[in-house]
């Protein structure tokens, strides 16, 4: 973990929004820029493995349904792989 990365922040819980799952992999939280939830892989890198991926997609379906889209695009952080995820049930 970077002390002055924003997201490594969110993945320790030093930086509070709300938060909609976490587990050893990712941690999903709602956005502090747009307020949309987004997924975000834990590990400090861009390049994840096939595991970490599908696992980021199975999740985000699992807590949000199968009828989500995720908004792949990179934004302003670009030290954790991290996806906004759009329509679903975000209750």
């Amino acid at each position: 973990m970077e002390k002055d990365c924003p997201l490594c922040k969110l993945a320790t819980g030093s930086v509070k929004t709300k938060l909609y799952y976490q587990d050893k992999v990712v941690i999903i939280v709602n956005c502090l820029t747009c307020g949309i939830p987004m997924i975000v892989l834990k590990r400090h890198t861009m390049k994840p493995n096939n595991f970490e991926l599908g696992h980021m997609e199975m999740v985000s379906k699992e807590v949000f349904g199968l009828n989500i889209k995720f908004r792949k695009k990179p934004s302003q952080i670009l030290d954790h792989l991290h996806w906004h995820i759009i329509g679903g049930d975000h209750a």
